[in-house]
């Protein structure tokens, strides 16, 4: 009985994996949305799918970025949006549709645009103004797209893709406010998915682990550079810090994927594949830890650190 189980699951996993090689056809003639197009995954799938004749509104927020992505080919239509301004998503949405032909929409949007927390570290480093933030890009900026561009979509019964993370459904102590912040796209998504399914637009979610990104060096900068508030100094002290900083180099580094090519593999795949897939998680550590019960998940959190731990007062 248990050896046929086994079978029936390595079928079904063979089965599975068969169905989603095929992608669609005349991708050349589609045309398709991403957000955050200055550097990292939005800029590397943005140029893919242009040199594979697919019109890509690709955004951006800087000038500079724009003008990479213009050069780099004629089928990039680039423009400035900041998704936290609905103003500002406004105009990109005017921008969007002077390039479609009247009753033209959309195949598909990747919302590829977000930002990290500043600061990895424990809950009392993090400023209330650092968590909105954080939370106006990575969730309420991706609404403002959505509820503005969904219109386009709905004319080709298309596709929407939302960049999450592992941390999205793994709980990481030293990233509380961006993994907050993906729990919560992560819910909205599937919630948002069967509320779609009625005008034939599927929603995916792909979760990327830890890729090589500019953000990488900017986040190990800002550790090194932090200096511990005063109230709090005793109980995070001098050398709390140093392990702190070698601590997330050391993990970082140790799950760091070698290129993004599987990052933007997904993202290709959630818009142009047959049968694509609900949900991309790419780190497979993750995929193991996450059915851990919590109990255990927290032991390892706390004993896997070498003694990086602070010295808690015990008089107030």
């Amino acid at each position: 009985m248990l050896l046929y189980l086994v079978l029936l699951f390595i079928l079904y996993k063979i089965l599975d994996y068969v169905i989603r090689i095929p992608f669609i056809s005349n991708v050349d003639r589609k045309k398709i949305m991403v957000t955050g197009c200055d550097s990292g995954f939005g800029r590397l799938f943005a140029i893919r799918m242009a040199n594979k004749g697919v019109t890509v509104f690709a955004s951006c927020m800087t000038d500079d970025g724009k003008k990479q992505l213009e050069q780099s080919s004629t089928n990039i239509k680039a423009f400035i949006m900041d998704i936290t301004d609905i103003d500002n998503v406004q105009k990109a949405y005017e921008f969007v549709t002077g390039h479609l032909a009247p009753n033209e929409g959309l195949w598909g949007i990747m919302n590829n645009a977000g930002c990290m927390q500043q600061l990895l570290g424990p809950v009392e480093w993090q400023s209330s103004e650092e968590f909105k933030k954080v939370l106006d890009v990575n969730v309420i900026g991706q609404h403002n797209v959505i509820k503005r561009f969904l219109p386009l979509v709905k004319m080709t019964r298309g596709r929407l893709a939302f960049t999450s993370s592992a941390a999205g459904r793994l709980p990481e102590p030293l990233i509380n406010i961006y993994a907050a912040s993906k729990h919560a796209i992560d819910g909205y998504v599937s919630c948002i998915r069967p509320d779609l399914k009625a005008f034939g637009i599927s929603c995916h979610l792909i979760e990327p682990g830890v890729n090589r990104t500019p953000i990488l060096n900017q986040m190990y900068d800002r550790i090194a550079a932090f200096e511990v508030p005063d109230d709090l100094a005793k109980e995070y002290p001098k050398e709390f810090i140093e392990k702190h900083i070698s601590y997330v180099r050391d993990v970082t580094e140790a799950f760091i994927a070698p290129n993004c090519d599987a990052v933007v593999d997904a993202y290709e795949h959630a818009l142009f594949g047959m049968y694509p897939r609900a949900r991309y998680s790419l780190l497979l550590v993750a995929k193991v830890l996450m059915r851990l019960p919590e109990y255990a998940l927290d032991y390892a959190f706390i004993h896997r650190e070498g003694g990086r731990k602070p010295q808690p007062r015990l008089i107030y």
